[in-house]
């Protein structure tokens, strides 16, 4: 539901401002939404629903990376952009698959290091 809320507010504030511009033509932007319940059946459904009744070309989920490994080779068939917010990082052959989310593996060596060079900067100007 954040995400779904977020996602709206932000097409507003496009469409609002004209939407996009793309090759010369501007579209407005559409959310369609579906819920994927967890549920790894649930979700191909919902993706299949997605891509193929609405036409998507983007989408904004799933919020799991097991659910993800389920939907991912149909939106990468489809070449359909999906921005998944999970754990496990896209592999060499997600061209169509981004994750929206930094794990720890990522941020917590930079966040050790800033700890770190704060600490000695502290202890300098003791």
């Amino acid at each position: 539901m954040p995400v779904d809320r977020a996602a709206r507010l932000a097409i507003d504030d496009i469409n609002a401002a004209g939407g996009i511009e793309v090759g010369g033509k501007t579209y407005l932007l559409e959310a369609v939404t579906e819920d994927t319940e967890a549920d790894s059946a649930i979700a191909m459904a919902a993706f299949k629903k997605l891509i193929y009744d609405h036409e998507v070309k983007y989408i904004l989920g799933p919020m799991s990376s097991a659910i993800n490994k389920v939907v991912q080779p149909l939106c990468e068939e489809n070449k359909v952009l999906q921005l998944f917010m999970g754990s496990f990082p896209p592999t060499e052959d997600d061209y169509y698959n981004f994750r929206g989310t930094l794990i720890g593996e990522q941020y917590a060596p930079a966040a050790y290091a800033a700890r770190y060079i704060r600490h000695c900067r502290k202890s300098q100007q003791k």
